[in-house]
């Protein structure tokens, strides 16, 4: 919740915070685009390294974050490649200096995957997005949380659910928070796509609706077959963000607007106090 993190974000630096009912020692957000040093298409906080963006940019990006939000935390990141793989952390990351204001080695030691969780303080779990679903989780009581990239592919083939099953414990034990994505009526997609969720789960026809501008195509709301998945495995609390990335141009960034452009990024952590 907002009111937990640190108040020393820089005054150009804008985060949004979750609205969810995370335990006191849960510390999460996710960044907007403004507040960092890239320029262009990528202007100005882009946190990946692997968008085409100067390298140094975003080395000096992930600094400025790390000194916004707290210089004695260890931030993870993965190579995302809409897989269904989970790491836990630290243990199946490559041993190297994962602090945010590290030198540039850091950028190209990630491992591939797309969740990520701990239950150790002060390690950053991270997800980078620009239109696909930021998906965090923490556990109700024991202090463990994950953070899960989960885009259109990764939603079909099983990454949420994965993930529950790294997890310790039962679904019934986390809360999940869907963060800025893109929403139904700005994802246009085929009939074909629309058939290959509907041959996984019949009753995600539910989540798409036809396209009054373009007929012979269809809108998907992924959020909402995002918490379709959450709610069947039994998670027992789930909220979304409710935030377009594709429609908000100045807050996010958006590969479907624009498909030269950074990402955002989403973190979770435990408080190390």
């Amino acid at each position: 919740m907002s009111e937990h993190l640190p108040n020393q974000v820089l005054s150009d630096l804008s985060l949004h915070h979750p609205n969810w009912t995370a335990p006191e020692w849960v510390r999460a957000f996710t960044t907007m685009r403004t507040g960092g040093v890239s320029q262009g298409d990528y202007a100005s906080l882009n946190l990946a390294d692997h968008v085409g963006d100067d390298p140094a940019a975003v080395v000096q990006n992930r600094a400025l974050l790390s000194q916004a939000i707290g210089k004695d935390l260890d931030w993870f990141w993965m190579a995302q490649q809409h897989t269904t793989t989970v790491l836990q952390a630290p243990d199946d990351f490559v041993t190297m200096n994962t602090r945010a204001d590290a030198d540039a080695d850091a950028l190209v030691s990630a491992p591939v995957a797309d969740a990520m969780w701990t239950s150790q303080p002060g390690l950053v779990m991270t997800t980078l997005t620009a239109d696909c679903m930021p998906v965090l989780f923490c556990h109700r009581h024991t202090p463990i949380v994950a953070a899960v990239h989960a885009g259109w592919k990764g939603l079909l083939d099983g990454i949420l659910e994965q993930t529950l099953q790294a997890l310790p414990g039962q679904p019934a034990d986390y809360c999940a928070w869907i963060g800025p994505s893109i929403l139904q009526d700005n994802f246009e997609v085929t009939g074909d796509f629309r058939a290959d969720f509907l041959t996984r789960e019949a009753a995600w026809q539910d989540y798409f609706k036809i396209n009054p501008d373009n007929p012979s195509h269809w809108l998907a709301d992924l959020p909402s077959m995002a918490a379709w998945v959450l709610k069947s495995a039994g998670v027992s609390s789930i909220d979304q963000s409710g935030l377009c990335t594709y429609e908000q141009t100045q807050a996010f960034y958006s590969y479907r607007r624009q498909a030269t452009t950074g990402r955002m990024v989403t973190c979770i952590w435990i408080d190390p106090q």
